[in-house]
């Protein structure tokens, strides 16, 4: 038996089923977080375990979850428009999103070119210090930060405590190089369930070339997890 911890939110679970050629049947189950950017849990339970019920994954592919909530037609349209990444989370109830954990996500660049940055937060709480506040952080917190080819941290925006309950309207540029880059996002606060709680964060390519888009298109559309 496995256990993982669990958090307020969506969840979804995804079975599926691969038989070899030798007759041996694994099921794979996926617990998938309602953050995204990442599984919490990715078991591998054999046959001899689950010999009575084998569940195959037959969802078309339109129905897989992507970049927080984003459908795959939600992301192709996204990466057709130049969206490396386009992603939001909304609460109209009381909720604890966390995401503290991973290395980031990969995005390449093929050209000099700059990407335009966007960032929107509206009505988040800052946890710190109630009762309720158990996660694995300290201090409630929002942190995007992009790094660069070589690992360096090319752009950062970070608030922590209380300065998260102020609304952020950010837009802005960055100029990068060809080379691997890497954007990560991560965040542990609470909303109240009053005032609607807006999250988004965006990075674009300002101009659009074709290999930078097949890129996403290879190693992210098309990656199915």
């Amino acid at each position: 038996m496995v256990t993982d911890v669990v958090y307020p939110g969506t969840w979804y679970v995804r079975l599926s089923t691969n038989q070899t050629l030798t007759e041996k049947t694994s099921v794979t189950a996926k617990l998938i977080d309602p953050f995204v950017w990442g599984f919490s849990s990715d078991t591998d339970i054999s046959s001899a375990e689950n010999e009575e019920e084998q569940i195959a994954d037959d969802s078309p592919l339109s129905a897989q979850m992507y970049d927080s909530y984003r459908t795959y037609e939600q992301t192709k349209a996204d990466i057709q428009n130049g969206y490396i990444v386009n992603t939001g989370i909304f609460f109209s109830e009381r909720a604890m999103p966390i995401v503290t954990s991973g290395g980031g996500t990969s995005f390449y660049v093929n050209h000099d070119n700059s990407i335009n940055i966007s960032i929107t937060l509206k009505n988040l709480i800052d946890g710190t210090g109630h009762h309720y506040w158990k996660p694995i952080t300290d201090v409630s917190f929002v942190s995007f930060e992009v790094y660069d080819p070589s690992g360096k941290v090319a752009y950062s925006f970070y608030k922590e405590g209380t300065r998260i309950e102020d609304a952020v309207d950010i837009d802005t540029e960055l100029a990068v190089y060809p080379g691997e880059w890497r954007y990560k996002i991560s965040f542990a606060y609470t909303t109240n369930g009053i005032e609607p709680s807006d999250m988004k964060f965006a990075l674009r390519y300002k101009t659009i070339f074709e290999d930078d888009i097949q890129w996403l298109v290879d190693n992210k559309l098309n990656k199915v997890y």
